[in-house]
């Protein structure tokens, strides 16, 4: 469960980071 949980982040977590490239270029 841990570690689908942690994959479940690594997912997410880069779209996270490129939404909050996109709202600071904007």
């Amino acid at each position: 469960m841990l570690m689908n949980l942690t994959v479940k982040l690594a997912r997410i977590q880069p779209a996270l980071f490129h939404q909050l490239e996109v709202d600071i270029s904007n």
